[in-house]
């Protein structure tokens, strides 16, 4: 390799001398988009049966399989008000799971930390 490829392929690295948490974001989540692979579609995480969202506070994550957009969950006859605002229910009780006892305690860039919590007793 040469300086140039070198200085391409570091292009989008930079560093503040003041902030260390931002570098360590920045190299992992740069390092994230230059090893990510493709979807592996044979990998699941439940039963083909099953029908459920989750939230990974790790990855601060929602996660919406296709079978929650099939009957009887989601009719392409009913309003679409009906279809969307179901959605949004689901949707919004992920949501809560990132702010409740557990989804606190994951920092912006998914490290595990219980900083963030000034009042916390336990």
């Amino acid at each position: 390799m040469d300086n140039k490829q070198l200085d391409a392929y570091y292009q989008d690295l930079s560093f503040d001398p003041a902030d260390n948490n931002l570098d360590i974001f920045n190299i992992r989540l740069q390092h994230k988009q230059l090893t990510f692979s493709q979807t592996d579609r044979s990998d699941f995480l439940g039963q083909p049966g099953t029908v459920n969202s989750w939230y990974q506070p790790e990855l601060n994550s929602i996660t919406f399989p296709a079978d929650i957009f099939q009957p009887s969950y989601f009719r392409p006859l009913w309003p679409a008000s009906i279809n969307y605002g179901g959605m949004g229910i689901v949707a919004g009780h992920e949501l809560t799971h990132g702010l409740d006892d557990e989804g606190v305690q994951w920092g912006p860039s998914g490290a595990l930390s219980t900083s963030s919590c000034t009042n916390c007793t336990g």
